[in-house]
């Protein structure tokens, strides 16, 4: 099952920054998507010998331009742990726009009522699936991650900087929102 939805999510890497101009639906235009969840991750350190189990929680904001271009923004916060405060770190990405380290590639696409966002690491990949009702004016995502057999996923930690063997991630707590107007707080 996991080689199936590597395969799939490489495919969908295949498409280039382009599907974007296949344009956004109209009613999509001008309008901010909100996307979170939670993630619990058996990762290690690059160097390290001892994995350890990580919670984060993440927040996608999207924004739709009046072009139908997306501008994205990642926000990962990680608890504390070891009797320290929580963390975070952000990504932001503009269409056509530089890929953050340990990112290959990455973009939208829009089909119908759903739009697709993926993510290439150095090894394994992310897609995002939301799914708009038919006035898109709410929404549901659904976020799935995809490696290699038995292969780890290697990435970038947006938090600390430091190059990542991740060997699992369980998502929980999804949801999904449709505001009017830019999230970013531009026009």
């Amino acid at each position: 099952m996991r080689g199936k939805i590597f395969t799939v999510l490489c495919l969908v890497a295949l498409v280039s920054d382009a599907a974007e101009a296949a344009g956004a639906p109209k009613a999509l235009l001008g309008k901010s998507i909100v996307v979170s969840w939670n993630e619990s991750r058996v990762q290690k350190a690059e160097g390290e010998s001892e994995s350890q189990t990580v919670s984060l929680s993440s927040q996608l904001n999207i924004y739709v331009s009046s072009a139908g271009r997306a501008f994205t923004r990642l926000v990962r916060t990680r608890s504390g742990y070891r009797g320290r405060g929580g963390r975070s770190g952000m990504f932001e990405r503009d269409p056509g726009g530089a890929r953050s380290t340990g990112v290959r590639a990455g973009g939208t696409s829009f089909t119908g009522q759903t739009m697709a966002l993926y993510t290439v690491f150095e090894s394994g990949a992310r897609q995002i699936l939301i799914d708009f009702d038919s006035s898109f004016s709410s929404c549901e995502a659904k976020i799935s991650h995809g490696k290699e057999g038995g292969a780890a996923m290697h990435q970038t930690s947006l938090i600390s900087g430091r190059r990542l063997e991740v060997a699992s991630i369980t998502v929980s707590g999804v949801s999904c929102s449709v505001k009017e107007g830019n999230v970013f707080g531009g026009a």
